[in-house]
């Protein structure tokens, strides 16, 4: 495939994802060539090698990816009944677009999803309103055009775990549960630190941009224990946004169960946290 072929093919896949359109999705999975799914990268579309998505002579097989961490189940009426009555949302880190469950419970306005990973963002096909595959630092979307963003970052702990374990034992993580590795700019692979950090302060900013002013955030967090520690991811993600350019409305405690196995199985927080923020009308 020559150079303006692959750049062609990278978007056609993306339009085809932004539209949701399983015909031309069907199509694609049986092009036999190298390139495959692109994703953002400092503003620029670099594609995939073949290697990096399941492949059955040349044609993109079904993917049966799962993901590890999806919206319990008990928020999605929280996050509707904030919704309601919003035209649009986006959902920035939406993995399989479990963010479209608001539609049972009374939401009614347009859902568009962003998820770095292909293999998740196809299961959220047919679902929503529009998928972008690529960065959330990095939004295709116009200055101003969402009126609320409803996500969940990843929180830094031991699910960003890139190793590949071999003796059997019990995992969770992000790379298991994609079954390869992730991208190199998705926060699943990052734990809690300053590159985990940084990244997400420019990530808010962006968030920022594309959001209408008066415009909700809301967030879903958790923290996390790290050496019999408790990390306050929680209170630094919400800082972070605080200092782009938002103000806090609202937090929610909700009860949760963690996981029953890992290193800290015996000391996990007990609640996560849903903050409702409101960009500032005057930046």
């Amino acid at each position: 495939m020559t150079e303006d072929q692959e750049r062609r093919f990278r978007q056609v896949c993306e339009q085809a994802y932004r539209r949701n359109d399983m015909q031309m999705l069907e199509a694609l999975r049986y092009i036999r060539d190298g390139a495959t799914y692109g994703r953002k990268d400092q503003g620029q579309w670099k594609p995939r090698l073949k290697e990096d998505l399941p492949m059955n002579n040349g044609a993109m097989e079904q993917k049966t990816a799962r993901h590890p961490a999806k919206y319990t189940d008990s928020f999605i009426p929280i996050f509707a009944e904030k919704l309601i009555g919003k035209e649009n949302v986006l959902d920035i880190f939406a993995g399989t677009c479990k963010i479209a469950d608001i539609k049972e419970h009374g939401y009614a306005g347009k859902i568009y999803c962003n998820e770095l990973e292909p293999e998740w963002a196809e299961i959220g096909l047919g679902k929503v309103d529009s998928i972008n595959v690529g960065d959330a630092e990095f939004l295709p979307y116009k200055d101003d055009f969402f009126e609320a963003i409803c996500t969940s970052p990843t929180y830094g702990n031991r699910m960003a775990d890139h190793f590949e374990a071999k003796d059997g034992s019990k995992r969770n993580t992000y790379r298991h549960a994609l079954g390869r590795a992730l991208d190199e700019e998705n926060t699943g692979r990052m734990q809690w630190g300053k590159k985990y950090r940084e990244k997400h302060d420019r990530i808010w900013k962006e968030a920022n941009r594309v959001l209408k002013p008066e415009g909700m955030l809301i967030l879903n967090i958790k923290n996390h224990i790290r050496k019999g520690e408790e990390i306050d991811v929680s209170g630094w993600q919400k800082e972070s946004i605080l200092r782009a350019g938002f103000e806090l409305v609202e937090k929610i405690s909700v009860p949760v169960t963690g996981l029953g196995f890992g290193a800290n199985a015996d000391k996990r927080v007990g609640h996560e946290e849903i903050f409702i923020f409101k960009k500032k009308a005057i930046q």
